[in-house]
């Protein structure tokens, strides 16, 4: 018997993936408008923690700053970027069954993500289905965020 299901948000919930790559491309190419696109692997950004994406950035601009002076970059116009995406639209609708199934079975559910909490509650509220969730775990709660496990074994405590 199922009795919890653990979400991960972006790519799965809301189809952001693709936004998100679109917006560290756009800022790379801010920051290094010198920058060879045909010979960039740009795919270095998919998938990574939050530490692991600066210290990709820093290197795809050709940057000395602190990884703390990226991040605040990075913020800043990933901010801007995301202030006119509407995240209903990019919701994944077939998701609604499931966590209307999952409710009337008694089963948990719980969001895992690396985005940061405000940014979950900022989703899930826009989507209309925070409270479906049981347990919401952002990926700043712990030292390193995924692919390390952590988040998913926090998540579960």
């Amino acid at each position: 018997m199922i009795k919890a299901i653990i979400f991960d948000m972006d790519g799965v919930i809301v189809d952001t993936e693709f936004q998100d790559f679109r917006i560290q491309q756009e800022f790379i190419k801010k920051e290094n408008p010198s920058i060879n696109q045909a010979e960039t692997n740009f795919d270095e950004l998919i998938g990574q923690s939050y530490k692991m994406l600066y210290e990709t950035l820093r290197k795809l601009i050709g940057s000395n700053d602190s990884l703390n002076e990226i991040k605040r970059r990075f913020e800043e116009y990933n901010d801007i970027a995301y202030e006119s995406i509407n995240y209903q639209q990019l919701f994944r609708k077939e998701l609604l069954p499931i966590l209307k199934w999952a409710k009337s079975k008694g089963v948990l559910l719980a969001v895992a993500s690396s985005s940061t909490y405000e940014h979950i509650i900022e989703v899930l509220n826009s989507c209309n289905i925070k409270d479906y969730f049981d347990v919401i775990y952002s990926g700043e709660f712990v030292e390193e965020s995924k692919p390390n496990p952590a988040i998913y074994l926090n998540t579960l405590e």
